[in-house]
């Protein structure tokens, strides 16, 4: 049982922000879990909580602890030997990383962009393999080109700008060759619509 290991929540602590959201993804990795899609709590946003203090007071913690947890979970989940979370976890540290390079965190008020060089050496503190820093670099550059994509189709053009950005400074081929989804998408109209992209990107 989970209550009975010794080391069953020494992780938590350092995690003040996502302590619980790491402790229940261990529950769920060494127990059986259940999903329940209505909320079932009541949620109270104050200014006086330990989350409205940090965005405050100390927001780079937030931001380590939202990019703690997937590594953490996939260490886990390496561990353990299951192939299907620790693939989904690499996809969720690029989804972190990406999200919180866009120019879209904002908690509380309180906004935080995070650099290429940041990205690379949050990177590094995770893993010491250049093959897997590789593919989250390469994923999260994917995922930024997305997100460009998606802000251009929306007119948000000032997004998309800094999202393509980030996305050619971790890939610079990605500014050649577009991610095989869009080609897929696409097909032989990709070119078009690149085009097109580009084309509002300018007037915007």
């Amino acid at each position: 049982m989970l209550s009975q290991s010794p080391h069953a929540f020494k992780n938590r602590r350092g995690m003040p922000h996502r302590g619980d959201s790491y402790v229940w993804a261990r529950i769920a990795l060494e127990c059986k879990a259940g999903y329940f899609a209505e909320a079932m709590v009541d949620y109270r946003v104050h200014g006086g909580s330990m989350m409205s203090t940090l965005s405050r007071e100390n927001l780079a913690r937030i931001i380590e602890d939202d990019i703690a947890v997937p590594w953490r979970v996939k260490a886990m989940a390496e561990e353990r030997k299951v192939a299907e979370i620790v693939d989904y976890s690499n996809k969720a540290i690029a989804g972190a990383y990406a999200y919180l390079m866009s120019s879209r965190h904002a908690c509380r008020g309180s906004r935080y962009v995070l650099t290429v060089e940041a990205f690379e050496a949050s990177v590094s503190k995770w893993t010491a393999d250049p093959a897997v820093r590789s593919r989250i670099r390469s994923e999260t550059a994917t995922q930024l080109y997305w997100r460009g994509v998606l802000d251009v189709c929306r007119g948000q053009f000032h997004r998309a700008r800094h999202a393509f950005r980030a996305s050619f400074l971790l890939c610079a081929r990605l500014r050649v060759f577009p991610p095989a989804r869009l080609l897929t998408k696409f097909g032989k109209r990709v070119g078009v619509v690149l085009a097109d992209m580009n084309a509002r990107l300018h007037a915007g």
